[in-house]
């Protein structure tokens, strides 16, 4: 009935209710679910595009902050920028033509050549016959193709090789109405958006922007040369129009020309100019020279002051008024003065006039206290050279073009017999005997036409009418001019007696050689072992052997009739060094003994061990024979000693004198420059030894006594003036001839190449280990200082996450801000860090410059800090041109004058000053301020990497380091200089001159 019919009712209406709940419900969940989706998406696609704004503008501001880098180096920055931000793999970007019909491709992505396989690539491409991606050109409107395969009407086709594009997106970029540049993206993974093409028009507008300022800043250059330029013509079109004005306005002009120079001249003149009255006997003017001589601060000061005190010698004083009062005027009057602030003394030379009609003096005075030294030494040299002409131990004389004797010293008198007053004025012919006068003269034309004697031999007639043979030198005398001739001086040697000596040497060589061929004697070396090396004819004879081939097999020993008289000659060689006529029986071939007198000695190698015996075996009938193998003996011996690259020496000395060399061989030129007949000339090569080594040659040379020996490195000056280092070895021992006289062996070794090797091998160690060591402080402090911002990006990283949970917005945008800080610190050490490795590897072509040039540029640069701060830029004007990279010497004045500013905050009147001054002949540039200044034990330490003397400063540490580098780089050197703190801190640094 109708209570089941209305359940019924009552049950579809509860169904359909919970159907439509139901249904309402699952709507309202999608609902909600595609709301939050939509809304994560839109919330991550905003981050997104934040970071990329964010990328965008970091790579704008760094195209901003790349003002040395050229523009080939910022496009391919740019191009990665673009790739990165619209994440693709392939991008390039050029200019347009002025008309837009022609692209100019300027840089592509390096992934571009690695895949493109294109032979001969153009770079130049005529809009005209350009495919799909001039169309941003035609259109001046972006250009996407995400389906780049698919075909379309503008597409030309690729050549073959060409990498493979998917996607592809270009840009315009607009000046007003003309297409500037094109930069194009291609092969993204998903679909190029308007985003992208936000993002690359943003990036490429900014990067246009910075070439128009680049080239904004150029123009300016130009215009500012033109203006120059202009301004120059300008003066010189004024200085036509004033021409035609000067007759009209001469005598004014000339009056305030006079004037002018006048008192330019009295106020800068290196001269004392004063006016005083001769009745007070006080200054009424005077310009600054006059203050600083007698040490009053300013004119001013002077006026008034009583001139009486600046004398010395008040006399002086009043001998001057006296001449001024007799004579009116008195010249170059020497006076002593003395200065009134520190009480210096010095010599002026007085010069003034009297003003009778206002009773004043007018005058001036010159500091000649270095002129009174300089002629003071003048004098002393001068006293000295005659000294050491008049006194010298070689005969001195001097002739002048007219070959007129003008000088003669005392040993000439001795060499001549006559006296200097005597002979001075007379023709030098008359110093010459008959005989040789012409040949004399012939001698004295060649030295006056500048020829030098070396070693030329000119008899002398002395005043008894004896000759004297002189070996002479010398040297020709010109004018300032350098041409004219103004005398001829010569040194002598009386070299007669050596020359007696050398005709008595060689007659007895032809007594010697006489002897020689008549002699019997049998001469022989041996071995100590008793082995034949050598024997002569005279030997076969002595001892009836008819070959040498079976003497020289025979051992020596068998040679002896009595072997103990073997031993002792052995003993007696080995003690002595020498046996002289040893009695000696000896047994002949065929058994017969015969009685011999055996004068031998022993041959030593340069480790002193003996090598072998030399002599003779006397016996009458082998003389000759004898004497013929001692000559060829000595012959080798002289022939293997000229061949030895060392030299070897003997010297004998008389009981009470000095060793004098005897005999020399080897390559004694080679070594010294000097021949051998120089170095007998000398007596011995004592004077060869440089002063330093004097002590070690006196003492293990010629100071060692008989028995003794030694080893030694002894330096000597060669003829060409340069130091040889030799090995000496020396050993003195008795003369056999004389027992009273000493004898003295030695031979030499040429051991410079070796002390060189030494020094740069000790040189490039202690380089080694100075750049090791300067490595391991870079490893430490640049992993310390770049631990530090890591470590905070870290710590902040983490706090994010509790802020995020916390919901702490404000304090997860302190904890950015203090990561982004960290990450700019990073990032400013690894951009100087990068900049201090360039040195040195990125160079830019020296180029001739003024200093001030460089400076200013450098100021210029920096107008904007140098105006916030208020500091004064004083730079000297015409600072010398040096040879520099110019971009990096703009650098170093950079990093200097941003320093400076950094460091004279708080001073009143702030003051940067750019200058020069010269000391020791060297330039030395400065820039210095006048700020907080630096205690002197930290002045050699802050151009090292990461050097903050006041941690909470701006900045990285490492300016100065780079300053430094570019310095040496260019050859310089730097250094600080600070009198303390509160004093300023001067820069001082060296670089090379054209």
């Amino acid at each position: 009935g109708w209570a089941a019919q209305s359940l019924l009712i009552f049950s579809l209406a509860a169904g359909i209710l919970a159907s439509v709940l139901v249904v309402t419900g699952w709507a309202w969940q999608r609902r909600q679910k595609h709301y939050y989706r939509s809304l994560y998406r839109t919330e991550a696609g905003r981050a997104r595009e934040e970071q990329v704004n964010r990328e965008r503008l970091d790579a704008l501001v760094h195209i901003s902050e790349m003002e040395a880098a050229s523009e080939k180096e910022i496009a391919d920055y740019v191009l990665d920028a673009a790739c990165h931000l619209t994440g693709s793999s392939l991008a390039f970007i050029g200019s347009m033509s002025p008309d837009e019909t022609v692209f100019h491709l300027a840089a592509w992505s390096s992934s571009v050549m690695e895949e493109c396989a294109v032979a001969g690539v153009p770079l130049h491409f005529p809009i005209a016959e350009a495919g799909i991606w001039a169309e941003a050109v035609r259109t001046k409107k972006p250009v996407i193709l995400n389906d780049y395969p698919a075909p379309h009407p503008a597409k030309k086709g690729f050549p073959a090789g060409h990498v493979q594009i998917t996607r592809f997106a270009a840009v315009p970029v607009l000046d007003g109405e003309r297409v500037v540049m094109v930069s194009a993206v291609a092969n993204k993974e998903a679909d190029y958006t308007e985003t992208d093409i936000d993002q690359m028009m943003l990036l490429m507008q900014g990067f246009w922007t910075h070439l128009q300022r680049h080239a904004a800043r150029d123009a300016l250059e130009r215009k500012r040369t033109d203006l120059e330029a202009a301004y120059e013509e300008i003066t010189a079109t004024q200085e036509e129009l004033q021409a035609n004005y000067e007759e009209l306005a001469k005598s004014q002009i000339a009056l305030r020309e006079s004037e002018r120079k006048y008192r330019d001249l009295y106020e800068y003149a290196q001269v004392g100019l004063f006016e005083t009255s001769l009745e007070h006997a006080t200054v009424i003017a005077c310009n600054q020279r006059f203050c600083e001589l007698f040490g009053f601060p300013s004119a001013s000061e002077a006026i008034g002051k009583d001139v009486l005190a600046l004398y010395v010698d008040p006399s002086d004083r009043e001998e001057i008024g006296r001449i001024l009062k007799e004579k009116g005027a008195i010249e170059y009057h020497v006076v002593r003065f003395r200065n009134q602030s520190t009480g210096r003394l010095f010599w002026g030379q007085f010069s003034a006039l009297y003003n009778r009609e206002r009773d004043i003096i007018e005058g001036s005075i010159v500091d000649i206290t270095a002129q009174k030294a300089a002629e003071a030494r003048l004098r002393e040299t001068n006293e000295y050279l005659d000294n050491l002409i008049n006194y010298a131990n070689a005969p001195i004389i001097v002739w002048d073009p007219e070959f007129r004797i003008t000088r003669f010293n005392h040993a000439f008198e001795r060499l001549t017999g006559c006296t200097s007053d005597t002979v001075t004025g007379k023709p030098v012919s008359v110093l010459f005997p008959e005989r040789t006068r012409e040949r004399s003269m012939e001698y004295l034309h060649q030295a006056m036409a500048g020829e030098r004697w070396e070693t030329v031999e000119i008899p002398i007639l002395r005043r008894d009418g004896s000759e004297r043979v002189v070996l002479w030198n010398s040297a020709t005398l010109f004018s300032e001019d350098g041409k004219t001739v103004i005398a001829t001086i010569a040194q002598g040697q009386d070299i007669t007696g050596r020359k007696a000596a050398e005709q008595a040497l060689k007659e007895s060589e032809e007594r010697y050689r006489e002897f020689f061929t008549t002699s019997r004697d049998s001469v022989f070396i041996t071995t100590p072992e008793g082995k034949w090396l050598d024997f002569n004819d005279a030997s076969l004879e002595m001892f009836g052997y008819p070959t040498r081939d079976e003497l020289m097999a025979l051992p020596v020993p068998q040679l002896y009739a009595d072997p103990l008289e073997r031993d002792e000659f052995l003993a007696v060689i080995a003690r002595e060094g020498f046996v002289k006529e040893h009695p000696m029986q000896l047994r002949r071939k065929d058994g017969t003994v015969i009685d011999t007198l055996i004068t031998a000695v022993s041959l030593r190698d340069r480790e002193n061990a003996q090598k072998a015996f030399m002599g003779t075996i006397r016996d009458v009938t082998f003389r000759k024979a004898a004497e013929k193998a001692l000559r060829r003996s000595e012959d080798t011996f002289r022939h293997i000693s000229g061949l030895i690259t060392d030299f070897a020496y003997s010297c004998r000395k008389s009981p009470g004198g000095a060793f004098c060399i005897d005999w020399l061989t080897g390559a004694v030129e080679t070594i010294t420059g000097y021949t051998q007949g120089e170095i007998h000339i000398l007596t011995c090569w004592r004077p060869l030894v440089i002063e330093e080594d004097l002590p070690v040659f006196d003492q293990n040379v010629v100071g060692l006594l008989p028995g003794e020996s030694s080893r030694s490195e002894i330096r000597i000056r060669h003829r060409d003036g340069r130091i040889v280092w030799l090995a000496s070895f020396a050993e003195c021992v008795t003369d056999p001839e004389d027992p009273t006289f000493h004898r003295l062996y030695g031979g030499c070794r040429d051991i410079s190449a070796r002390k060189e090797a030494d020094r740069r091998q000790n040189a490039l160690v202690r380089e080694l280990e100075q750049k090791n060591a300067e490595l391991e402080r870079f490893t430490y402090t640049v992993s310390h200082d770049l631990r530090s911002p890591l470590i905070t990006i870290r710590g902040f990283a983490e706090l994010i996450d509790e802020d995020a949970e916390k919901g702490d917005l404000p304090r997860l945008h302190d904890d950015l801000k203090r990561i982004i800080s960290a990450a700019d610190r990073m990032q400013d050490l690894l951009n100087d860090l990068l900049e201090l490795s360039r040195i040195g590897r990125l160079v830019n072509p020296s180029e001739k410059v003024r200093l001030d040039i460089i400076a200013q540029e450098a100021a210029d640069l920096l107008a904007g800090p140098i105006g916030n701060a208020g500091v004064e830029v004083d730079i000297s004007p015409d600072l010398p041109v040096v040879n520099v990279d110019r971009t990096r010497m703009r650098e170093v004045f950079t990093n200097l004058i941003e320093n400076a500013i950094k460091f004279t905050r708080g001073q009143e009147h702030p003051l940067i000053q750019i200058g020069m001054r010269e000391e020791g002949g060297e330039k030395i540039f400065f820039v210095q301020d006048n700020g907080i200044g630096i205690e002197p034990r930290y002045l050699s330490k802050i151009f090292g990497l990461f050097e903050k003397l006041d941690g909470r400063s701006e900045g990285t540490g490492i300016g100065l380091a780079i300053v430094k580098r570019i310095i040496e780089f260019h050859g310089g050197r730097i250094w600080a200089e600070s009198e303390g703190p509160g004093k300023g801190t001067k820069i001082c640094f060296t670089v090379p001159e054209p």
